[in-house]
């Protein structure tokens, strides 16, 4: 709540991204550096002197978009039985305890269009630190399947009522949009009956489709030295066979909204998402996509949060995200709140999204939007796993946009392509809701825009 009061609290000199941020006569803070070894492995750096510890991560083409119904979560069990133990260090609990002893931590996490496995380490134990990562990735043992599985269907749980229907909004808005079996429609984690026929040989196959020099790319940011960066990447990985990429599965094009779905469970608060889909991360309509992020989630006068929240006092909170993929975007409003509250929620949310489409930005809206997107920008200059995902989690699919050119794209969006976007976007047959919780009335002419 603190956020939301501090920005209200005095006024501030007028700025504009163009004054402020957009010089393009002056250097990019961001210079990443690519290396491709021979083999096809991408090595992507991006130096930062003044930190005090670099992140190694590797970003594999493998995540639930690669998967089938037969199939479905195999990657995120995958990406625990890493962990497990592998060839070089057959005692996970000891490969653990060396990693610590080199300052570092070791973690992994699985989405829709990567899995990546990062490691923290001081920047004098950069090589030790790779040469412990690759052998957790390309050598795994597949122990402890079963003791492994039991731990997943007890994270799935998190996902599921009480009577095992799915309670994850994105999941289902996901599914109400994209055909039944479509990749994009599937649960990361997979669901009860798939995870339960996994089995080594299985995995195994996976991980040898999967982790090839095609579908991956090996990014440190920090305090890094790129070209011991390369040197060791090539003494770990050089002997890697090369490899093309897998494919990744296309999206339909045509999709069937408005459409609504309910869970009941038992709650003292609704869950609801609002999703729309967009254009993908690269495409000058994404950029669009973030200034209306941007505006509606601010604290001006047609936010969603202002009038939601601090107006009519419907909800603690309503936030705007987006889940940028290659090949499209989720434009995804969510909210908590009394079971008597949600539908009057969605109809105020869905006459401003219909208020701004037909109405658009005016230029001071526009402004202020580019500049917190400028603000928002220059912090991510401090966060290393924001700056790895942007070049390395990129790099698998698409060469990255660079700092400078994002803003330079920011600064030349139009009007009259915001609103294009807007219209392409906020239409009812691309409005899907999903609700979980106790009972509400709502139907799908509520969602007609």
């Amino acid at each position: 709540m603190a956020r939301r009061i501090a920005a209200r609290l005095s006024p501030h000199p007028r700025t504009t991204l163009r004054e402020d941020y957009l010089d393009l006569t002056a250097p990019d803070p961001i210079v990443p550096r690519l290396t491709i070894l021979p083999n096809g492995l991408h090595v992507v750096s991006v130096e930062l002197p003044h930190f005090h510890y670099c992140e190694l991560v590797f970003y594999l083409r493998m995540g639930s978009r690669f998967e089938t119904p037969e199939n479905n979560g195999i990657s995120h069990f995958l990406e625990h039985m890493l962990f497990r133990g592998n060839k070089r260090y057959p005692d996970y609990q000891l490969a653990t305890e060396l990693i610590e002893d080199l300052g570092g931590s070791i973690n992994a996490y699985t989405s829709k269009l990567f899995t990546s496995v990062n490691l923290h380490v001081l920047p004098r134990f950069q090589a030790q630190g790779l040469g412990m990562l690759s052998s957790y990735l390309i050598e795994p043992l597949f122990r402890g399947i079963r003791t492994e599985r039991k731990i997943v269907l007890e994270e799935l749980l998190e996902d599921r009522s009480a009577d095992g229907e799915d309670i994850q909004p994105e999941n289902l808005t996901r599914q109400l949009a994209f055909p039944v079996g479509n990749p994009v429609g599937l649960p990361i984690i997979g669901t009860p009956s798939t995870i339960k026929t996994f089995k080594k040989q299985d995995l195994s196959a996976f991980h040898e489709r999967h982790v090839r020099t095609g579908n991956m790319v090996l990014c440190s940011v920090g305090a890094v030295d790129h070209d011991l960066l390369v040197e060791e990447a090539f003494r770990q990985l050089g002997h890697f066979p090369s490899s093309s990429p897998v494919s990744l599965p296309p999206v339909p094009t045509t999709l069937p909204g408005p459409r609504f779905c309910f869970v009941e469970n038992a709650a003292s608060k609704n869950d609801v998402l609002l999703s729309f889909f967009g254009p993908p991360e690269l495409d000058e309509g994404f950029l669009a996509l973030m200034l209306v992020k941007r505006h509606l989630d601010s604290n001006r006068t047609r936010s969603l949060y202002n009038h939601i929240c601090i107006e009519l006092g419907l909800a603690y909170d309503i936030q705007v995200n987006l889940d940028p993929q290659y090949d499209h975007t989720c434009f995804d409003i969510s909210f908590s709140a009394s079971a008597d509250n949600v539908p009057r929620i969605i109809t105020e949310v869905l006459n401003i999204i219909r208020e701004l489409r037909e109405q658009g930005l005016d230029e001071d809206e526009l402004d202020r939007a580019r500049t917190r997107l400028g603000f928002d920008l220059e912090y991510s200059l401090d966060s290393p796993s924001y700056l790895s995902e942007w070049f390395g989690g990129t790099q698998l699919y698409t060469r990255p946009h660079g700092y400078n050119e994002r803003l330079t794209n920011l600064a030349r969006l139009t009007r009259a392509k915001l609103e294009q976007v807007m219209a392409q976007v906020f239409r009812s047959e691309n409005c899907y809701c999903a609700v979980v919780g106790k009972i509400v009335t709502c139907s799908e002419e509520m969602f007609r825009l």
